[in-house]
């Protein structure tokens, strides 16, 4: 199951990559809430795979997100040294960005799972927690590519 979700990342991410940009992500994030909300109004298996596909979306937008500051840096910064250092430079830049967003989906993740048992005491259908978790994941990225924007990009546009 991972390894098949894994899988559709990559080739949205890749489609992504070829077409320039998501037309989710040129929208925002009223256009994803939208979707969400449309999800939310589905029964809950259908809901949560819903869900589910908005969530490859914004993982795809949030892995194009991170490439920006690599393409502004590359065009950018580190005017003064060899091309050997800059490349270093934007190698070692690119590393701490993708560490930084491991670490981001690690948070995530745990959040939302703490977050799913901390709150609900009372025992539930397990589609419904698993959709509680899945909406949880979508509301955190949602806020992660806000965040991506204004620190790393619109800073230096």
């Amino acid at each position: 199951m991972l390894q098949s979700s894994r899988f559709r990342l990559i080739v949205a991410m890749g489609l992504m990559l070829i077409s320039g940009a998501s037309a989710l992500a040129d929208q925002g994030r009223p256009v994803y809430e939208s979707k969400i909300d449309k999800c939310n109004m589905l029964a809950s298996t259908r809901a949560s795979k819903c869900i589910e596909e908005v969530q490859v979306a914004l993982d795809a937008d949030i892995a194009l997100l991170m490439q920006r500051p690599i393409d502004l840096l590359s065009s950018n910064s580190f005017a003064g040294l060899s091309e050997a250092k800059q490349k270093d430079a934007i190698q070692e830049a690119a590393d701490r960005l993708r560490l930084s967003d491991e670490a981001w989906r690690t948070y995530r993740d745990a959040h939302c799972v703490g977050a799913e048992r901390y709150y609900t005491h009372a025992p539930l259908h397990p589609a419904s927690v698993d959709h509680r978790i899945r909406l949880c994941k979508a509301m955190k990225s949602l806020d992660r590519i806000d965040e991506m924007k204004r620190s790393y990009i619109e800073p230096f546009e």
